[in-house]
């Protein structure tokens, strides 16, 4: 059973099974050697798919720095949940103390975005 903050969650995430550390910096805009340092330092889990696996206690060499991960939707959603501090209905109050601040131009353009995707 998916919980609220996973499924609020899962809106965040790309479409697909599998990301790329890039893929994955993108959707939540951070780079993706902020992502890889979660994976190195165990917060968040990855597979491997190309070169040297450091042991453990190991940094990730200069050399090993473009191996390729693969991070599976459900880790990164547990990695999201474990890490957020905040509940989804914090979340829209903040989101919503930003539109609130919105130049009146901006809100009406972001309203009539709003108003195309519920209708979509």
């Amino acid at each position: 059973m998916i919980t609220t903050d996973q499924a609020f969650f899962d809106l965040l995430l790309p479409q697909g099974e599998t990301f790329t550390p890039a893929q994955l910096g993108a959707a939540l805009g951070r780079s993706d050697s902020y992502i890889r340092d979660q994976i190195d330092a165990g917060h968040l889990a990855a597979i491997r798919a190309a070169g040297r696996v450091p042991r453990d206690g190991e940094r990730r060499k200069r050399d090993d720095a473009n191996a390729s991960y693969l991070i599976i939707r459900r880790d990164a959603l547990l990695w999201l949940c474990e890490g957020y501090t905040q509940t989804p209905q914090d979340f829209q109050n903040r989101l919503q103390n930003v539109i609130d601040r919105l130049p009146k131009p901006m809100r009406l353009q972001l309203l009539a975005y709003l108003s195309r995707r519920v209708h979509a």
